[in-house]
């Protein structure tokens, strides 16, 4: 800074201006689907002064340890989410968003798992058709591809379907 008089003038040292700000989100929540039991992921971004601490809620409660910028969610049920985002100078909350759960293409499997029968793959959506033997399925997906699982499947490779 100079500082000028009739008399002369004076140059300061130089001046740092440090602006600390609540925060203020810049791109808020967005609605996902998902088929149930598959994990959906929300995402915010906000600024302001750091810290910056996150704290999730679904269906008005705090989810445990949801204490990130990004939250990943497994749920089999629908609800409503959204984030607080705070630092020592406020706190904001973001736009509310929907977890909407679908069955469309999900498959459920019951049985002892002897052979692993049960546990669905867990990159399966989109099924058309599924067909089950003895300790073994096969799904065709919408787009064509077929995916195998249980005993005796030495492959997953997808193929088309005619």
């Amino acid at each position: 800074m100079v500082v000028t008089t009739g008399s002369g003038s004076i140059t300061s040292a130089p001046a740092a201006l440090t602006v600390l700000s609540s925060p203020v989100i810049v791109s808020d929540l967005v609605s996902v689907t998902t088929n149930v039991n598959r994990t959906a992921q929300f995402s915010i971004v906000a600024a302001g002064t750091a810290p910056l601490s996150y704290q999730w809620f679904f269906n008005g409660s705090p989810v445990p340890n949801a204490t990130d910028a990004v939250l990943s969610l497994t749920k089999s049920a629908a609800g409503n989410i959204y984030v607080l985002v705070s630092n020592q100078y406020g706190t904001v909350t973001s736009a509310v968003a929907e977890l909407a759960v679908t069955l469309e293409g999900s498959v459920f499997v019951w049985g002892d798992n002897q052979a692993s029968e049960t546990s669905v793959p867990p990159n399966l959506t989109g099924v058309a058709q599924l067909a089950a033997g003895v300790f073994r399925l096969l799904a065709v997906r919408s787009n064509g591809t077929l995916v195998a699982w249980g005993t005796t499947v030495s492959a997953k490779a997808p193929c088309r379907a005619t």
